[in-house]
Protein backbone atom coordinates (compact mmCIF):
# COMPACT_ATOMS: atom_id res chain seq x y z
CA UNK A 1 0.00 0.00 0.00
CA UNK A 2 3.10 2.35 1.27
CA UNK A 3 6.05 3.07 -0.79
CA UNK A 4 8.79 5.02 -0.43
CA UNK A 5 10.01 4.81 -4.38
CA UNK A 6 7.96 7.48 -6.88
CA UNK A 7 8.89 4.67 -9.73
CA UNK A 8 7.55 1.87 -7.97
CA UNK A 9 4.09 4.02 -7.19
CA UNK A 10 4.07 4.91 -10.70
CA UNK A 11 4.41 1.47 -11.87
CA UNK A 12 1.27 0.29 -9.19
CA UNK A 13 -0.80 3.09 -9.18
CA UNK A 14 -2.90 1.10 -6.17
CA UNK A 15 0.47 2.18 -4.46
CA UNK A 16 0.72 5.57 -2.53
CA UNK A 17 3.96 7.37 -2.68
CA UNK A 18 5.84 7.92 1.16
CA UNK A 19 7.76 11.66 0.61
CA UNK A 20 9.37 13.74 2.67
CA UNK A 21 7.64 15.96 4.78
CA UNK A 22 6.74 19.60 2.97
CA UNK A 23 6.62 17.74 -0.43
CA UNK A 24 5.35 19.79 -2.66
CA UNK A 25 2.81 18.86 -5.81
CA UNK A 26 4.68 20.26 -7.96
CA UNK A 27 7.80 18.47 -7.02
CA UNK A 28 6.13 15.00 -7.11
CA UNK A 29 4.83 13.04 -10.70
CA UNK A 30 1.74 13.84 -12.28
CA UNK A 31 -1.54 12.09 -11.12
CA UNK A 32 0.36 10.00 -8.38
CA UNK A 33 -0.78 9.89 -4.80
CA UNK A 34 1.56 10.59 -1.95
CA UNK A 35 1.42 11.80 1.47
CA UNK A 36 3.90 13.42 3.63
CA UNK A 37 6.33 10.87 5.79
CA UNK A 38 4.92 12.72 9.27
CA UNK A 39 0.80 11.12 8.34
CA UNK A 40 2.16 7.80 8.04
CA UNK A 41 4.11 7.79 11.82
CA UNK A 42 0.93 6.91 13.78
CA UNK A 43 0.25 3.52 11.37
CA UNK A 44 3.89 2.84 10.92
CA UNK A 45 4.25 2.81 15.03
CA UNK A 46 0.93 0.44 15.41
CA UNK A 47 2.37 -1.76 12.37
CA UNK A 48 5.99 -2.01 14.55
CA UNK A 49 4.03 -2.28 17.85
CA UNK A 50 1.70 -5.56 16.53
CA UNK A 51 4.60 -6.81 14.45
CA UNK A 52 6.54 -7.30 17.48
CA UNK A 53 4.34 -8.64 20.06
CA UNK A 54 3.44 -11.71 17.52
CA UNK A 55 7.48 -12.50 16.60
CA UNK A 56 7.87 -12.47 20.08
CA UNK A 57 4.98 -13.82 21.00
CA UNK A 58 4.53 -12.05 24.38
CA UNK A 59 0.95 -11.35 24.74
CA UNK A 60 0.40 -11.98 28.47
CA UNK A 61 -3.95 -12.21 28.10
CA UNK A 62 -6.35 -12.37 25.02
CA UNK A 63 -7.11 -9.18 25.98
CA UNK A 64 -3.98 -6.98 25.49
CA UNK A 65 -3.92 -9.74 21.88
CA UNK A 66 -7.32 -7.96 21.35
CA UNK A 67 -6.19 -4.14 22.65
CA UNK A 68 -3.17 -4.29 19.98
CA UNK A 69 -5.49 -5.42 17.09
CA UNK A 70 -7.81 -2.95 17.83
CA UNK A 71 -5.15 -0.21 18.26
CA UNK A 72 -3.95 -1.06 14.57
CA UNK A 73 -7.36 -1.17 13.36
CA UNK A 74 -7.37 2.47 14.30
CA UNK A 75 -4.60 3.36 13.24
CA UNK A 76 -5.54 1.76 9.81
CA UNK A 77 -8.72 3.87 10.05
CA UNK A 78 -7.32 7.11 10.89
CA UNK A 79 -4.91 6.50 8.10
CA UNK A 80 -7.24 5.63 5.31
CA UNK A 81 -9.39 8.90 6.10
CA UNK A 82 -6.43 11.24 4.89
CA UNK A 83 -6.88 12.34 1.60
CA UNK A 84 -3.39 12.20 -0.10
CA UNK A 85 -1.84 14.82 -2.07
CA UNK A 86 -1.75 14.49 -5.92
CA UNK A 87 1.13 15.37 -8.01
CA UNK A 88 0.91 17.87 -10.92
CA UNK A 89 4.90 17.53 -12.38
CA UNK A 90 5.86 16.00 -15.59
CA UNK A 91 9.22 14.08 -14.09
CA UNK A 92 11.06 11.95 -16.59
CA UNK A 93 9.14 8.84 -14.94
CA UNK A 94 6.01 10.52 -15.90
CA UNK A 95 7.13 11.18 -19.63
CA UNK A 96 8.30 7.70 -20.20
CA UNK A 97 5.15 6.03 -18.93
CA UNK A 98 3.18 8.45 -21.52
CA UNK A 99 5.34 7.22 -24.40
CA UNK A 100 5.36 3.77 -23.32
CA UNK A 101 1.84 4.10 -23.47
CA UNK A 102 0.94 6.33 -26.29
CA UNK A 103 1.09 6.32 -30.17
CA UNK A 104 4.35 6.91 -30.07
CA UNK A 105 5.86 3.44 -29.42
CA UNK A 106 3.03 1.29 -28.64
CA UNK A 107 2.36 -1.42 -31.40
CA UNK A 108 -1.27 -1.27 -29.76
CA UNK A 109 -2.12 1.95 -31.65
CA UNK A 110 -0.57 0.73 -34.90
CA UNK A 111 0.08 -2.91 -36.36
CA UNK A 112 2.83 -1.25 -38.33
CA UNK A 113 5.52 -1.58 -35.88
CA UNK A 114 8.58 -3.57 -36.68
CA UNK A 115 8.24 -5.39 -33.48
CA UNK A 116 4.55 -5.80 -33.90
CA UNK A 117 3.29 -9.16 -34.10
CA UNK A 118 1.25 -8.67 -37.51
CA UNK A 119 4.70 -7.48 -39.09
CA UNK A 120 6.45 -10.24 -38.23
CA UNK A 121 8.44 -12.15 -39.22
CA UNK A 122 10.33 -9.65 -40.77
CA UNK A 123 11.16 -10.12 -44.06
CA UNK A 124 14.46 -10.27 -46.49
CA UNK A 125 14.54 -7.02 -48.86
CA UNK A 126 11.47 -4.91 -47.02
CA UNK A 127 11.18 -1.67 -44.82
CA UNK A 128 9.36 -1.39 -41.89
CA UNK A 129 8.18 1.28 -40.19
CA UNK A 130 9.58 3.15 -36.30
CA UNK A 131 8.54 6.36 -35.08
CA UNK A 132 10.48 9.50 -35.42
CA UNK A 133 8.47 12.67 -35.33
CA UNK A 134 8.37 14.51 -32.38
CA UNK A 135 5.78 13.67 -30.13
CA UNK A 136 3.61 16.00 -27.54
CA UNK A 137 2.68 14.11 -24.56
CA UNK A 138 -0.89 14.25 -23.99
CA UNK A 139 -2.82 17.38 -21.73
CA UNK A 140 1.01 18.73 -21.69
CA UNK A 141 3.88 21.06 -23.06
CA UNK A 142 5.98 18.43 -23.01
CA UNK A 143 7.52 17.46 -26.62
CA UNK A 144 10.19 14.60 -26.83
CA UNK A 145 11.88 13.36 -29.72
CA UNK A 146 12.53 9.22 -30.28
CA UNK A 147 16.04 8.25 -31.62
CA UNK A 148 16.17 3.86 -32.04
CA UNK A 149 19.17 1.69 -32.26
CA UNK A 150 18.84 -2.09 -32.49
CA UNK A 151 20.66 -4.87 -30.55
CA UNK A 152 20.91 -8.26 -30.45
CA UNK A 153 22.06 -11.29 -33.29
CA UNK A 154 20.11 -9.50 -35.86
CA UNK A 155 21.07 -5.99 -35.28
CA UNK A 156 23.68 -7.16 -38.30
CA UNK A 157 21.00 -8.05 -40.81
CA UNK A 158 19.35 -4.80 -40.32
CA UNK A 159 20.28 -1.15 -41.49
CA UNK A 160 18.70 2.23 -40.93
CA UNK A 161 16.25 3.37 -44.11
CA UNK A 162 16.20 7.58 -43.68
CA UNK A 163 14.50 7.76 -47.00
CA UNK A 164 11.59 4.58 -46.11
CA UNK A 165 10.58 2.10 -47.83
CA UNK A 166 7.30 -0.47 -48.67
CA UNK A 167 7.16 -3.21 -45.98
CA UNK A 168 5.47 -6.61 -47.46
CA UNK A 169 2.39 -5.27 -47.20
CA UNK A 170 3.08 -2.43 -49.61
CA UNK A 171 2.60 0.36 -47.18
CA UNK A 172 5.31 3.17 -47.67
CA UNK A 173 7.15 4.47 -44.77
CA UNK A 174 8.90 7.51 -44.71
CA UNK A 175 10.98 6.05 -41.98
CA UNK A 176 12.50 2.79 -40.57
CA UNK A 177 14.90 -0.33 -40.75
CA UNK A 178 15.42 -2.21 -44.21
CA UNK A 179 16.40 -5.99 -43.63
CA UNK A 180 19.58 -6.50 -45.63
CA UNK A 181 19.87 -9.91 -45.97
CA UNK A 182 18.51 -13.16 -44.68
CA UNK A 183 19.71 -15.26 -41.41
CA UNK A 184 20.19 -18.71 -41.62
CA UNK A 185 17.87 -19.58 -39.00
CA UNK A 186 14.96 -16.90 -37.12
CA UNK A 187 17.30 -14.48 -35.26
CA UNK A 188 15.98 -11.87 -32.95
CA UNK A 189 16.58 -8.43 -32.85
CA UNK A 190 15.63 -5.79 -30.10
CA UNK A 191 14.99 -2.12 -30.86
CA UNK A 192 15.37 0.76 -28.53
CA UNK A 193 13.73 4.17 -28.50
CA UNK A 194 16.02 6.74 -26.46
CA UNK A 195 13.34 10.07 -25.59
CA UNK A 196 15.11 13.38 -25.37
CA UNK A 197 13.53 16.18 -24.47
CA UNK A 198 13.36 19.37 -26.78
CA UNK A 199 17.20 20.51 -26.28
CA UNK A 200 18.35 17.11 -27.20
CA UNK A 201 19.08 15.84 -23.44
CA UNK A 202 18.06 12.03 -22.88
CA UNK A 203 15.08 11.65 -20.87
CA UNK A 204 15.21 7.54 -20.81
CA UNK A 205 14.98 4.36 -23.12
CA UNK A 206 12.68 1.67 -23.83
CA UNK A 207 12.77 -1.44 -25.18
CA UNK A 208 16.29 -2.54 -23.83
CA UNK A 209 14.18 -5.35 -21.72
CA UNK A 210 12.90 -6.99 -24.71
CA UNK A 211 9.42 -5.51 -24.96
CA UNK A 212 10.30 -4.29 -28.64
CA UNK A 213 12.00 -7.53 -29.72
CA UNK A 214 11.35 -8.58 -33.33
CA UNK A 215 12.23 -12.02 -35.29
CA UNK A 216 13.66 -11.59 -38.60
CA UNK A 217 13.27 -14.84 -41.00
CA UNK A 218 11.46 -17.55 -40.50
CA UNK A 219 12.89 -20.08 -43.21
CA UNK A 220 11.48 -22.96 -43.45
CA UNK A 221 12.91 -26.11 -44.60
CA UNK A 222 13.65 -29.55 -43.96
CA UNK A 223 14.81 -30.31 -39.94
CA UNK A 224 17.48 -33.58 -40.06
CA UNK A 225 15.06 -35.07 -37.81
CA UNK A 226 12.25 -36.89 -40.19
CA UNK A 227 9.17 -39.15 -39.15
CA UNK A 228 9.43 -42.88 -40.09
CA UNK A 229 8.83 -43.56 -43.57
CA UNK A 230 4.34 -43.69 -43.67
CA UNK A 231 3.19 -47.15 -44.74
CA UNK A 232 0.31 -47.05 -47.59
CA UNK A 233 -2.02 -50.16 -48.37
CA UNK A 234 -1.61 -51.86 -51.37
CA UNK A 235 -3.87 -51.32 -54.12
CA UNK A 236 -4.42 -48.58 -56.75
CA UNK A 237 -5.10 -45.34 -55.19
CA UNK A 238 -4.54 -45.94 -51.81
CA UNK A 239 -4.86 -44.01 -49.33
CA UNK A 240 -2.14 -42.58 -46.41
CA UNK A 241 -1.00 -39.70 -44.45
CA UNK A 242 2.88 -38.27 -45.20
CA UNK A 243 4.66 -36.08 -42.49
CA UNK A 244 7.21 -34.23 -42.95
CA UNK A 245 9.11 -32.04 -40.11
CA UNK A 246 9.87 -28.23 -40.62
CA UNK A 247 12.63 -26.02 -38.96
CA UNK A 248 11.75 -22.11 -38.68
CA UNK A 249 8.12 -22.75 -38.43
CA UNK A 250 7.69 -21.82 -34.98
CA UNK A 251 9.16 -18.64 -35.83
CA UNK A 252 5.65 -17.77 -37.54
CA UNK A 253 2.97 -16.19 -35.43
CA UNK A 254 0.12 -15.81 -37.71
CA UNK A 255 -0.54 -18.23 -40.74
CA UNK A 256 -3.01 -17.63 -43.70
CA UNK A 257 -3.78 -21.01 -44.76
CA UNK A 258 -5.21 -20.04 -47.89
CA UNK A 259 -1.35 -19.65 -48.54
CA UNK A 260 -0.42 -23.02 -47.96
CA UNK A 261 -0.77 -25.53 -50.42
CA UNK A 262 1.08 -28.70 -52.55
CA UNK A 263 1.02 -27.56 -55.93
CA UNK A 264 0.80 -29.93 -58.80
CA UNK A 265 -1.87 -31.91 -56.64
CA UNK A 266 -5.87 -31.48 -55.59
CA UNK A 267 -5.66 -30.96 -51.68
CA UNK A 268 -8.11 -30.08 -49.26
CA UNK A 269 -7.44 -28.35 -45.81
CA UNK A 270 -8.80 -30.47 -43.27
CA UNK A 271 -7.69 -30.23 -39.12
CA UNK A 272 -4.87 -27.56 -40.31
CA UNK A 273 -3.22 -30.25 -42.50
CA UNK A 274 -3.34 -30.55 -46.51
CA UNK A 275 -4.84 -34.48 -47.70
CA UNK A 276 -3.48 -35.09 -51.12
CA UNK A 277 -6.72 -36.44 -52.88
CA UNK A 278 -5.64 -37.76 -55.36
CA UNK A 279 -1.69 -38.22 -56.45
CA UNK A 280 -2.33 -39.61 -59.84
CA UNK A 281 -3.34 -36.04 -61.31
CA UNK A 282 0.56 -35.29 -60.86
CA UNK A 283 1.65 -38.70 -63.44
CA UNK A 284 2.81 -40.18 -59.88
CA UNK A 285 1.26 -43.74 -59.76
CA UNK A 286 0.78 -45.76 -56.46
CA UNK A 287 2.48 -49.26 -57.12
CA UNK A 288 3.44 -52.15 -55.05
CA UNK A 289 7.34 -50.44 -55.54
CA UNK A 290 6.23 -47.24 -53.72
CA UNK A 291 4.56 -43.67 -54.47
CA UNK A 292 6.09 -41.35 -56.89
CA UNK A 293 4.70 -37.44 -56.17
CA UNK A 294 5.91 -34.12 -58.38
CA UNK A 295 4.90 -31.94 -55.61
CA UNK A 296 6.14 -28.72 -53.93
CA UNK A 297 4.82 -27.73 -51.04
CA UNK A 298 4.73 -23.65 -51.29
CA UNK A 299 4.07 -20.93 -48.69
Amino acid sequence: MLTEDEAEALADRAKIFVAANGTRADSVTKGLKFVEFSQTAALEDAYTAARNKLAGEIFVSQAECGQTAQELQEASDAFAAIVPNVGTLYTNAMIMEAVKNGGAVNPQYSSEFAYSAEMQPLRNGYTYWLYRSSWTVPDSGVTVSIDWSVSGDGAQYLAFAPEGGRDHKNNMHSYGVTVMRQPDEPTEVRFVATVKDYYGNEIGKLGENGEYAAIIGAPMRLSNTQPSAPRFASGDFATGEIYINLNGVEAIQKVDDSKIGITGCVSTLENGLHQINNPAVTGGKPSTYGVCLDAIATH
